[in-house]
């Protein structure tokens, strides 16, 4: 009876897992959309407060006009203490964790963790970040946040 008991918890806790991250990588519209990262993943966003989907406007849509890929990358090394950026993406950047919550189509850029400053204490050695994410506004190159985690 117990084996039964924990067996269906786990099957249910599994499931839970599988429409969280279902829902992580699905656009506002409904439709899957691919996790357009290789450096980070849905779950180390999703613990930092962070989601990442399609976008709502299309760059070309923006006014003035937007700045590119390259200068966000940029603005983000800057931000990160001259960090390597790995990878430059446009997407609708959620943060609920941010004051106040950003909900804006913004450039996402993943950047080498070496370089991000993670919190430590006084007494313990300064934790080593293994993601960072700079998130900049597209049409002014501004940083609208920054996160990085272990």
């Amino acid at each position: 009876m117990r084996t039964r008991i924990a067996f269906s918890v786990g099957v249910l806790l599994l499931a839970t897992l599988v429409v969280i991250l279902a829902a992580l990588v699905h656009s506002p519209s409904g439709q899957a959309t691919t996790w357009p990262f290789a450096t980070l993943t849905p779950v180390e966003m999703g613990r930092a407060g962070v989601t990442l989907s399609s976008p709502t406007r299309t760059l070309a849509a923006l006014a003035p006009a937007p700045v590119s890929a390259r200068v966000a990358g940029s603005a983000a090394s800057k931000a990160m203490g001259d960090a390597k950026a790995l990878e430059v993406r446009y997407v609708h950047c959620s943060d609920t964790w941010a004051v106040p919550n950003i909900d804006q189509n913004c450039y996402a850029v993943s950047v080498d963790p070496a370089s991000v400053p993670l919190m430590g204490s006084a007494n313990m050695p300064q934790p080593k970040a293994t993601w960072g994410l700079v998130m900049i506004d597209p049409s002014t190159g501004a940083v609208i946040d920054e996160r990085g985690g272990n």
